[in-house]
């Protein structure tokens, strides 16, 4: 009877255990709160390469290396808020998408998500077939060490992808911007997309 009585206070002392050690677990993950990273704006360009076989010297590489073009006429409207914005910047000229202006931004980068708000941002890209179904960049959303939200981009192959930061509409909040590149047909299609984080 006693040995019974000692396993039972046993079993009980190592459920209890259990349950704070799994609850030590919970507290030491840190919460996700209610950001979302929402698409405002998006533009398509083509830059094709069909008839560069008649073209010699320096005109092959400015013919090749020439700024894309818009796949559709984009005016400012409520589908394309940004479209002045962008052109004051410099990132669209004359209507085409102005290459020589893209860079990218590190893995690890600032983003003033409010004014005088800035969260850490980790962004790193997912290739690995069990992870997903096309390549995608995730981006973690840090305040601190508190992360505030974890979000996914999908692309497809080759996943060359540009991240910019910048406040377009000056309102004291950046946006963030991916252009993805990508070939078809004789031609590289280049995807903007302008993304701003909401709570």
């Amino acid at each position: 009877m006693k040995c019974l009585v000692i396993f039972i206070c046993s079993l009980f002392a190592l459920v209890s255990c259990s349950e704070r050690e799994r609850q030590e677990n919970l507290e030491s993950i840190p919460p996700i709160d209610n950001y979302d990273l929402i698409e405002v704006d998006a533009y398509s360009f083509r830059r094709a390469y069909y008839g560069h076989d008649t073209l010699e010297g320096d005109e092959v590489d400015l013919f090749m290396n020439r700024n894309p073009e818009p796949l559709e006429a984009y005016k400012n409207s409520n589908n394309h808020p940004f479209l002045n914005e962008l052109s004051e910047i410099g990132l669209i000229q004359g209507g085409n998408l102005n290459i020589t202006a893209l860079d990218t931004l590190p893995d690890l980068f600032s983003y003033q998500a409010f004014p005088n708000k800035f969260l850490n941002v980790k962004k790193r890209l997912l290739l690995e077939p069990e992870q997903v179904k096309k390549p995608s960049y995730e981006l973690t959303f840090e305040d601190e060490s508190k992360i505030v939200l974890i979000d996914t981009m999908e692309f497809d192959w080759p996943p060359d992808v540009t991240f910019i930061k910048m406040d377009l509409d000056k309102n004291g909040t950046e946006e963030l911007l991916s252009i993805y590149r990508w070939y078809i047909m004789n031609g590289d299609n280049f995807d903007l997309k302008i993304y701003t984080l909401k709570k």
